[in-house]
């Protein structure tokens, strides 16, 4: 649609590798952008090969020359790829999408009816949102867990979503009701 609406802009996708994205899938997509951006997939850890791999992704996304009339569409708002794009690339137009559920249940875990008091964190998440984000210059995350009785993950900006995207859409899930 981007491509029929603006053809002479380029239009570009950023994923992280996962196993969701096969390389047939990425064969039918690359048709579609003029480029497809492929990084890691992170997660908070502290084993040195991984935060290695952080601080390589970080810096490669830093290297990137993007326009500063860009439009960022994020689906991922705690991705520390999408976290490097938002840090390194201020002057762009970010634009965050996420359904309405995963805002108020990520960013107000309480009116959810979970007891903030219980959630717990990881010595890796602090490491990051204490030393590694803010050497490297990124925006602070916190991770935190409900632990039972299945572990749940709470991720998220430090700040809220507002104060680091131009725009934050919110959408409804389905609930596949006929609203006729």
């Amino acid at each position: 649609m981007a491509k029929q609406n603006f053809p002479n802009r380029s239009i570009n996708l950023v994923i992280s590798r996962h196993r969701r994205w096969q390389d047939e899938t990425l064969a039918t997509l690359r048709a579609d952008f003029d480029q497809v951006l492929i990084f890691s997939r992170h997660f908070y850890s502290l084993k040195p090969g991984k935060l290695w791999s952080v601080v390589q992704t970080a810096r490669r996304i830093k290297k990137l020359s993007i326009p500063a009339n860009s439009i960022l569409f994020g689906f991922a708002h705690h991705n520390i790829i999408e976290n490097a794009f938002i840090s390194y690339h201020p002057k762009i137009y970010k634009i965050a999408l996420l359904p309405e559920s995963t805002w108020e249940l990520t960013f107000h875990p309480a009116a959810a009816g979970f007891d903030i008091a219980r959630l717990r964190s990881t010595w890796a998440s602090r490491f990051y949102a204490h030393f590694l984000e803010p050497l490297l210059g990124l925006r602070r995350t916190k991770f935190e867990y409900y632990p039972s009785p299945t572990p749940l993950p709470f991720i998220r900006f430090d700040h809220p979503l507002e104060e680091l995207y131009d725009q934050v859409l919110l959408f409804k899930n389905w609930t596949g009701q006929n609203f006729d």
